[in-house]
């Protein structure tokens, strides 16, 4: 039978923490379950000290289950904000005192502790015992605890399906219980995990944004995670400038919070968006404080991740790799998880922790990188992770380029702020613009007879040119003046890589072909227009639609152009005296002149 609590003790366990301190702090009178309630809703806001002071001022009066449960909050507290040892004095009390109907509160503050510390396996052993008392017990709220963190300890050994699936039941039992902040938690903790895994990565950014801002702004420690993973995820999507100023912006509550493994995990994601910009200043001394952030005994198994990125800095940059390679192979034999072992292995040693595409997509996407990167890198860019398009790719981080895809319209546009994605943006036309302006081109005269084809005239082409370079500045926003305006025209910023597929390549200028019709050599008109036709009116001119004559309609359809153009077009072979027009309104015709 599932037992129920009252009063503020009700009120602690359904996670209402400032209603138990607005009514209980400052009361004279305190009941035993009154002082319970006050020292965990105390050491659950983050009030460490205040919830210590009134353990000391009142644990002689409580009864020994009373004293667990107030040694399992505050060494939950202080294991959060990395007071290890004496967290673990809590803890190892409650387990060398605790009853029958307290071994629930015992079991679990060991679990905690081992999982905190990246003892995993042991973690899930003790959490299955909690788990079996609290049912022994009928302690609900001990329940949920126990399962949300068995969930986490599968994980973290490689099982994400069947962790997932625990956190989803911790939440119904939590809900159940009446604990809504900590079923927010358990849905936020699948939602990080699901976002780790590299889960729908359309949507993934949007859900993070939307679980923090329906937060509890109690919950300092789910916000942190939350926050630290929304910037992973813009990270890994290229966008480094951003993912910069929200760690900026929400550093000073990682802070203030005193959980080091957070500041570690902040200190890690500042270096890797250091990286991807190229700061290899920066990313020594996130690099530098990250380590310092490490228990070396208990955080052992974290430091694989802190390792693992200055090997890869290291690698890129120069430097000796022997010392950090010696400790991540023996870090990675005495601290096995998922996460390291797959860190170790994409590294080139250990062994593959197996596990689905499905489950581990981003994961399997490095895999794939080994095997055939190019593969790779298209996924990458289907899925949105431009800063992964971009490793598979082989680009130096911190490198800007425009590189155009073998489609010869999509383009990824990359600088030290970020990487954009911009499919099908570009027309041949654009393309030979900027193959023009690569080889150094740049004048509106060389623009017009090398891209266009035609002979130089202001009047009709400075119209052209002038917004084909607006369009094209327009395509590689926010990075536009990497077209520069020039006294005699235009060029391209020299910093900048522009990888341009053969397709794209300028011809050499050709004759403008005359059209193959007969032509009164002393029509000054006409000779005058047979310069300056462009392709399609020339080709016009060589070929007889099927109906025999042109129509609008029909030049839009083989000429794929607007209405305007076809006009324009055919206007100017009328009035070169190249055609003659029959009919009106949607029934105009033009036939070639002498048919």
């Amino acid at each position: 039978m599932i037992k129920t609590a009252s009063g503020p003790e009700k009120s602690f366990e359904q996670g209402k923490y400032q209603e138990v301190l607005e009514k209980l702090d400052g009361k004279k009178q305190l009941s035993h379950s009154d002082i319970t309630a006050l020292i965990g809703a105390h050491a659950f806001l983050g009030n460490l000290e205040e919830a210590v002071d009134l353990w000391e001022i009142h644990n002689q009066q409580l009864n020994e289950i009373q004293k667990t449960r107030c040694r399992f909050c505050l060494g939950v507290a202080a294991t959060r904000v990395s007071k290890l040892k004496w967290a673990r004095r809590q803890f190892r009390t409650n387990y060398a005192q605790a009853k029958d109907d307290s071994l629930a509160y015992a079991y679990q503050g060991i679990a905690f502790y081992l999982y905190f510390v990246g003892r995993f396996s042991r973690a899930k052993m003790w959490v299955r015992k909690a788990l079996k008392a609290s049912l022994a017990s009928g302690d609900g709220y001990i329940r949920f605890l126990a399962t949300d963190l068995l969930g986490h300890c599968t994980v973290q050994l490689g099982s994400r399906a069947e962790g997932l699936h625990l956190l989803e039941e911790a939440k119904k039992l939590a809900e159940v219980h009446g604990n809504l902040n900590f079923a927010h938690a358990f849905a936020s903790s699948s939602l990080i995990y699901a976002a780790e895994a590299g889960w729908r990565p359309d949507t993934m950014s949007a859900e993070l944004e939307e679980t923090l801002r329906d937060l509890d702004v109690q919950d300092s420690y789910t916000r942190n995670n939350l926050v630290l993973e929304l910037s992973r995820q813009w990270t890994l999507r290229g966008k480094w400038k951003q993912a910069r100023e929200l760690l900026d912006r929400e550093s000073s509550g990682i802070y203030a919070f005193g959980n080091r493994r957070q500041e570690f995990v902040l200190q890690m994601r500042l270096a890797e968006i250091a990286y991807r910009q190229g700061d290899k200043f920066a990313v020594s001394h996130f690099l530098q404080s990250g380590r310092r952030c490490l228990n070396k005994i208990s955080d052992r198994a974290f430091e694989i991740r802190q390792l693992g990125l200055e090997l890869k800095f290291r690698k890129l940059y120069g430097g000796s790799t022997k010392d950090i390679e010696k400790q991540l192979y023996q870090l990675s034999e005495e601290h096995s998880s998922r996460i390291n072992d797959q860190i170790m292995f994409r590294l080139g040693g250990g062994k593959n922790p197996r596990t689905s595409a499905s489950e581990d997509p981003i994961y399997h996407l490095y895999l794939q990188a080994k095997e055939n990167p190019k593969r790779a890198a298209e996924k990458a860019l289907e899925i949105g992770y431009l800063s992964l398009w971009t490793e598979f790719q082989g680009l130096k981080p911190g490198s800007s380029f425009f590189h155009v895809l073998e489609d010869g319209t999509s383009v990824v546009v990359g600088s030290v702020s970020q990487v954009v994605y911009r499919p099908k943006a570009l027309t041949h036309q654009y393309l030979k613009i900027i193959q023009a302006l690569k080889n150094g081109q740049g004048t509106k005269e060389d623009l017009i007879n090398k891209v266009w084809g035609y002979e130089y005239d202001p009047a009709r082409h400075d119209s052209s040119v002038y917004s084909s370079i607006a369009k094209l500045r327009k395509i590689l926003e926010p990075q536009s003046e990497w077209i520069k305006t020039t006294d005699t025209g235009w060029e391209l910023y020299p910093e900048v890589e522009w990888s341009l597929p053969k397709m794209a390549g300028a011809k050499a200028p050709k004759a403008i072909p005359q059209p193959m019709l007969q032509m009164d050599p002393s029509d000054p008109v006409q000779l005058d227009w047979a310069k300056n036709l462009n392709f399609r009116q020339i080709r016009a001119l060589r070929e007889r639609p099927q109906e025999g004559f042109w129509s609008i309609k029909n030049y839009k359809q083989l000429f794929k152009v607007s209405t305007m153009t076809a006009f324009r077009d055919l206007t100017g072979l009328l009035e070169g005296k190249f055609l003659i027009q029959s009919g009106r309104g949607r029934a105009t015709r033009y036939h070639i002149r002498g048919e």
